[in-house]
């Protein structure tokens, strides 16, 4: 594999973390240098704000606090939909759950009452923020619930827009917005299953989604009580004026179903970290979000070797932070208007 130097290095620029290897699962810290690298290629491009913005990820994993401005609730427009999306959420797999993601929720319900989750104050922080992004998403009445069962987590519940708010977040704004504007961005590409459910319930659920709308189609994988029982739930739920072309989208969509299900669910919950990091900035809450959502009371290590040993061996981390030094998050940030 070659090495971009000199002029494909500058075209090829933010690709370079790949190139050098950067976060593989064994490796102790991340180093500076290759955020300086990437930063010193977008300088040689003549953009200096994208290179701001790899040298403050570099202060964040060590433990710095960096001023980077968000989009705020800008960033869920679908306009960067394509290059924020991970490749395995193709444009037939988006455009399917678009027409039929509602069904996949029907099939995987949450209690509430289990939950025993109630709606929160409206003139909470985080309410108005969910508000504002869900009208601006485009989903109406949007519930916004707290329960105090959850941790400090945010879980999207369709059907009927909800999040869930882990009542340890309620008082945790910068953390929160984070999470939040993730739940809105999964309810609105009707994906929240999907990031709610482990690999191996994905791998019961999605075969049979793609079944209830083809009942043609057969999974690589045994059909098993438990996918015939989801088949028919799913298709008690999809709408009955869904188009032909749904019949063709989940034939597109069947290879990557059947090879890697669980892949969908993590590349889903990557989108949606990928588009909240541009609305709220700060890699830090994200950092401490996705801490706080594997378990880590604490939130992210706060020590710069320990912190960046945690972000090389945290595959949302590490995803978060190179997919931010790279093309598309620059773009999407120019678009925006953003220059910090």
């Amino acid at each position: 594999m070659r090495l971009p130097v000199g002029a494909d290095a500058v075209e090829e620029g933010p690709s370079l973390l790949l190139w050098l290897g950067f976060a593989p699962v064994d490796r102790v810290g991340v180093e500076r240098d290759l955020f300086e690298i990437v930063a010193a290629v977008f300088e040689l491009r003549g953009q200096p704000h994208p290179a701001r913005t790899a040298l403050s990820m570099a202060a964040s994993i060590e433990g710095q606090p960096v001023d980077i401005q968000g989009a705020g609730e800008r960033a869920l427009d679908p306009q960067f939909d394509d290059s924020f999306a991970p490749d395995v959420l193709s444009p037939a797999i988006r455009s399917l759950l678009a027409k039929t993601g509602d069904a996949l929720d029907a099939a995987a319900p949450v209690d509430l009452r289990q939950l025993r989750a109630s709606p929160l104050a409206p003139d909470t922080p985080l309410v108005r923020l969910a508000l504002r992004a869900a009208a601006l998403a485009g989903l109406g009445g949007l519930q916004v619930l707290s329960s105090p069962k959850l941790g400090a987590v945010c879980i999207p519940i369709g059907p009927s827009p909800t999040i869930v708010i882990g009542e340890a977040l309620t008082g945790n704004e910068r953390v929160g917005a984070f999470l939040a504007l993730r739940a809105i961005k999964l309810l609105r590409a009707k994906a929240s299953a999907l990031a709610r459910s482990s690999a191996a319930e994905l791998g019961v659920l999605l075969p049979a989604w793609l079944k209830a709308i083809n009942p043609t189609w057969e999974p690589h994988v045994r059909p098993t009580a438990a996918m015939s029982a989801t088949t028919a739930l799913i298709q008690a739920a999809l709408p009955r004026h869904a188009a032909a072309e749904v019949g063709i989208l989940a034939l597109e969509a069947a290879a990557a179903v059947d090879d890697h299900p669980g892949a969908l669910g993590l590349a889903a919950v990557a989108w949606s970290n990928r588009v909240a990091l541009l609305a709220v900035g700060d890699p830090s809450a994200a950092f401490d979000a996705i801490a706080l959502i594997s378990g880590i009371v604490e939130g992210a290590p706060r020590e710069s070797r320990e912190r960046g040993t945690w972000v090389s061996r945290t595959l949302e981390a590490r995803d978060l932070v190179a997919f931010a030094v790279g093309d598309s998050f620059a773009q999407a940030r120019f678009r925006l208007g953003l220059n910090g």
